[in-house]
């Protein structure tokens, strides 16, 4: 399956439909309650450091398992289903995004770039599901891109970022509409990130 095909299949776009809606949903909830936690400090922390994290984590994974297995170019392979059903497993993904989320920003520079961070996850995600895969297929497969792909995921993760930021600036610190616009943005331009490491591991499978 080539790239362009790749990016207009109806399983990925539905994907990206069901992640905008999700994160939608979690953001007005936000709006919505931020104005009464704004005002206890260890309540704002606890909803900004865990619940937020957790939220994003939550939308992020909609979005891989709906577009499972198409990220990785193929058309039919064992469903997400049964690829989650080992004991764990399911619980080991979120765990990994979740804890990703927590400690990414803490790195220097990262803290301000949200679109790094969302990538990260959802590369890390992608390698997860595909060991999976491949073990259930019994195929010895790398989890690395190659070369030609890291350099391509780096250099539109940077595009990507600068795009977001171009259609829709971050002001200020609080929660606004303009904010969530450009965390849907962010996610929204990373998907060929997605895609190009996701198509390197599939072509793996033969």
């Amino acid at each position: 399956m080539s790239f362009p095909d790749l990016l207009f299949q109806p399983r990925l776009l539905l994907a990206l439909l069901a992640f905008i809606l999700v994160s939608s949903l979690f953001a007005l909830a936000e709006l919505r309650l931020e104005p009464h936690y704004r005002q206890n400090p260890a309540t704002a922390w606890i909803a900004g450091r865990i619940f937020v994290p957790l939220a994003e984590v939550l939308a992020l994974l909609v979005f891989l398992l709906i577009a499972y297995p198409v990220p990785y170019g193929l058309a039919a392979e064992p469903g997400i289903l049964e690829l989650l059903s080992a004991d764990g497993r399911i619980t080991d993904l979120i765990n990994l995004l979740f804890l990703l989320s927590l400690l990414l920003p803490l790195l220097p520079g990262l803290g301000r770039l949200p679109g790094v961070v969302l990538l990260a996850q959802a590369l890390a995600a992608t390698a997860l599901l595909f060991h999976w895969l491949a073990a259930g297929l019994q195929v010895e497969a790398s989890l690395a891109p190659g070369w030609l792909p890291l350099g391509l995921i780096l250099l539109w993760a940077w595009a990507g970022q600068r795009l977001a930021r171009r259609l829709s600036p971050m002001q200020g610190e609080g929660l606004t509409p303009g904010r969530i616009l450009h965390w849907h943005l962010t996610g929204a331009v990373q998907l060929p990130a997605i895609l190009i490491y996701g198509q390197s591991l599939g072509r793996q499978l033969g």
